[in-house]
């Protein structure tokens, strides 16, 4: 795909098309807002590459996100696997 092409803001806001990007840029997000920020020059267009940018740093929040959840359930396990031999033996 040529990175110059661009994405329009019905194409963009479309609900199909945001349902796909649920997976990638998450929920819950004000589309609107972000393809509004996205659109510096206010042509009602973006950049497919700055979208593609974009996408990527969405995508990245999500999964630091995810891995920091894993390490904390992580250390809370070993944390609580640690507790459970203590007091044993104190009889």
């Amino acid at each position: 795909m040529n990175p110059d092409k661009s994405v329009k803001r019905k194409k963009f806001l479309d609900k199909d098309n945001i349902a796909d990007m649920a997976e990638y840029v998450g929920v819950g997000l004000d589309m609107e807002a972000e393809f509004e920020e996205l659109d510096k020059e206010k042509k009602g267009k973006i950049k497919f590459r700055d979208f593609i940018t974009w996408a990527f740093k969405k995508n990245m929040t999500i999964e630091i996100a995810k891995e920091e959840e894993k390490q904390r359930l992580k250390d809370e396990a070993e944390k609580a696997a640690a507790g459970e031999g203590e007091g044993e033996g104190d009889e």
